[in-house]
C-alpha cells in the first residue's frame, strides 16, 4: 500500500492527475460490476421464487387443490409480469386458467385463457397456442357456449394441422364438446381415438381419457362396461398422485355399482370417495357423494355415520394431515 503523503505523488501534479483518473475509472468499473452482480443476484432469486410458486402450484393442482393451486399460480403470474417475463407470465396465466376450469368458474378460465394465447402468440408459441385454445374450448364448451367451443378449437385444430400437435388433447376436447351437443355416438369415436394414441405414460391424459369414457357409457345405463374404463383411470390417477381424480374414478364406480343395485360394493367406494373429497376441502363433491352414501348404505343396511363424522370433523378443520397445505 502507498503511503497517505508520497512526496513524489505530491510534486508531480501531473502524475497525480493521471493517477486519480486511473482510480476514479477503477472505481466506476468496480461500481458497476457490484451493481450488476447485485442486479443479477435478485434477478436470479425473483426468478426462483416466480418458478418455485408455479411449481409449487402445479403440485396442489395435480393433487387436486384447486383453490391454493390458484394463489400460487397468481403469484407467480404476479412476479414473473413484474419482471416483463413473457413465457413465465403466459405459463402461469395459462395454468391460473386449468385451476380456474376445475374450480368450476368457467367464465373466468375462458378470459384467462384469453391474456396467454396474447403472450404466446407474441412468442410465436405454436404448441402452446394450441395448448390453450383446446383448454378453453373445454371451457367454453362446460359453460354450455358451444358455438363458441367449436369455433375455438377448430382454430386449434388448423394452427396443429402442419405439426398434428397435441392430438389427443384435441380428440378429447372434441369429444366433450359431441357429448355436450347429445351427439353420444360420435363423442365415443372420438374418445376411442384419443384412448389409442395416449401413451400410458402420460398417467393424467391416460386417467382423463379413461374416465370420460366410463362417465359416458355410464350415462348411457352401461355401468358393467364402463367400470372397466373407470379402473383403468383409478389406476393411473394412483400413478399420477391425483387425489381429487382417484376421488371421482372411485364416486363413478360408486355410481356403476348403484345402478346396479351392489349397494354394499357402492357404499365402500361412496365412502373412499367422500373422505378424499372431505381431505381436499371440496365442499361441493362432498355435498353430492354424501346422500348418495346414505341412500347406499341404507339399502345395504351398512352404517356409514361413521365415515360421515370424520367427513364433518375434517371438513370444519379438524385434521391432522393437511393435505392441501
Amino acid at each position: 500500500m502507498m503511503p497517505c503523503h508520497d512526496p513524489i505523488l505530491l510534486r508531480d501534479n501531473a502524475l497525480m492527475t493521471v493517477i486519480r483518473t486511473i482510480l476514479a475509472v477503477l472505481i466506476t468499473l468496480t461500481g458497476a460490476a457490484c451493481a450488476t452482480k447485485s442486479i443479477e443476484e435478485r434477478a436470479t432469486r425473483d426468478l426462483r421464487l416466480s418458478i418455485r410458486h408455479l411449481n409449487r402450484g402445479t403440485q396442489f393442482y395435480n393433487k387436486g387443490c384447486f383453490t391454493k393451486a390458484a394463489r400460487h399460480f397468481q403469484e407467480a403470474h404476479e412476479r414473473f409480469a413484474a419482471a416483463d417475463n413473457l413465457a413465465g407470465t403466459a405459463d402461469s396465466l395459462n395454468s391460473l386458467a386449468n385451476a380456474y376450469y376445475r374450480l368450476n368458474d368457467m367464465e373466468s378460465a375462458a378470459l384467462v385463457y384469453d391474456e396467454a394465447l396474447e403472450l404466446y402468440n407474441l412468442l410465436d408459441n405454436s404448441e402452446s397456442r394450441v395448448r390453450v385454445l383446446t383448454n378453453k374450448s373445454a371451457a367454453l364448451a362446460s359453460a354450455g357456449r358451444l358455438s363458441e367451443a367449436e369455433n375455438t378449437l377448430n382454430e386449434a385444430d388448423k394452427l396443429a394441422a402442419s405439426e398434428d400437435l397435441l392430438l389427443s388433447l384435441r380428440l378429447k376436447a372434441r369429444a366433450i364438446l359431441r357429448l355436450k351437443s347429445d351427439d353420444v355416438k360420435g363423442s365415443k369415436q372420438l374418445l376411442s381415438k384419443a384412448i389409442q394414441v395416449i401413451p400410458y405414460s402420460d398417467a393424467q391424459q391416460y386417467a382423463s381419457a379413461h374416465y370420460t369414457m366410463g362417465y359416458l357409457l355410464l350415462t348411457e345405463q352401461q355401468p358393467g362396461k364402463a367400470i372397466k374404463f373407470l379402473n383403468k383411470a383409478l389406476e393411473s390417477d394412483r400413478r399420477a398422485g391425483n387425489y381429487f381424480g382417484i376421488g371421482q374414478d372411485i364416486e363413478a364406480l360408486g355410481d356403476c355399482h348403484m345402478l346396479m343395485d351392489q349397494h354394499t360394493r357402492a357404499t365402500t367406494e361412496f365412502k373412499r370417495s367422500i373422505k378424499i373429497y372431505a381431505l381436499l376441502n371440496n365442499n361441493e363433491k362432498v355435498q353430492q357423494v354424501s346422500s348418495k352414501l346414505i341412500e347406499s348404505a341404507s339399502r345395504a343396511d351398512i352404517q356409514a355415520q361413521t365415515t360421515l363424522n370424520w367427513v364433518a370433523r375434517w371438513m370444519a378443520g379438524q385434521r391432522e394431515a393437511n393435505i392441501c397445505r
